[in-house]
């Protein structure tokens, strides 16, 4: 036929398989102008535009049934609505992979951290102020309610990378019981977006050990801290914060796992 396109000419012109036509056609989506006698299907070249509009759509991840819904009932209005929908789920996704993306440089700092600095020694770092969101404070519990505890700190606050929420001790509790008893759980504020800071962990020196080992034994390296600060008159103040950098997703075994413990050395 004059000025018509078979299917494969058709799916040449727009650069897709001939299938992609059959199913359009199935679905009653996208329809050869003309199907002769003999069931050949044929498309006309203004149908062109109207592909695109569908291959748009189809790249802005709208379904095929919601795009057909659209052609069947279009209006500038509806196009309206549909690209604002459109455009907040894009926003969305784009916030996640920006999340992703910091949540990917934090991971490789710490990598790059736990290489420069000894395991299973005392040592001093600087550390600038460090934006955190902190739970309410934990109640005092079997190992059992602390990860329950734990679950409901990442579920309630949505918190995607849970992978790095810490736990905080008030020293002076250490001291007095002379065993660990977390105080907050807290996350690095920076890479979950949906997370307003609501804890500053102050800039100046910090003593720090990277244990490694069973967590059954990791008291003794908050003890150890404490007796390496009276050796060298050093006073500490605050919180511990134990961050386990190197987890679930580096290794099988927990006793490979890695973890630093920081305080802050008094002014």
């Amino acid at each position: 036929m004059t000025n018509k396109l078979k299917t494969g000419e058709f799916a040449k012109l727009v650069n897709i398989p001939k299938h992609v036509l059959f199913y359009y056609d199935e679905i009653d989506l996208f329809k050869p102008e003309i199907v002769d006698e003999n069931n050949y299907r044929y498309y006309a070249y203004t149908q062109y535009y109207l592909f695109n509009v569908i291959r748009f759509f189809k790249d802005l991840g709208m379904p095929l049934k919601l795009i057909k819904e659209f052609l069947d009932n279009r209006s500038p209005k509806l196009l309206r609505g549909v690209l604002d929908t459109q455009h907040a789920k894009i926003t969305q996704e784009i916030k996640k992979l920006e999340q992703a993306k910091v949540f990917i440089e934090y991971t490789q700092d710490i990598i790059e951290f736990s290489s420069q600095y000894p395991i299973l020694e005392c040592f001093l770092i600087e550390k600038e102020d460090e934006s955190l969101f902190i739970s309410e404070e934990l109640p005092h519990d079997s190992f059992e309610g602390f990860v329950q505890e734990y679950a409901k700190f990442t579920n309630a606050n949505e918190i995607e990378f849970s992978n790095y929420i810490g736990v905080m001790t008030d020293i002076e509790v250490f001291k007095y019981r002379n065993t660990q008893q977390y105080s907050h759980h807290f996350v690095n504020s920076l890479f979950e977006d949906s997370l307003k800071s609501n804890y500053i962990k102050k800039k100046g020196t910090y003593l720090t050990y990277l244990y490694k080992g069973s967590f059954d034994d990791i008291t003794d390296a908050y003890q150890l801290m404490i007796e390496y600060a009276k050796e060298n008159k050093f006073e500490l103040e605050g919180y511990f914060y134990e961050l386990t950098l190197h987890n679930e997703a580096m290794y099988v075994d927990s006793l490979d796992f890695l973890t630093e413990i920081s305080i802050r050395l008094k002014d």
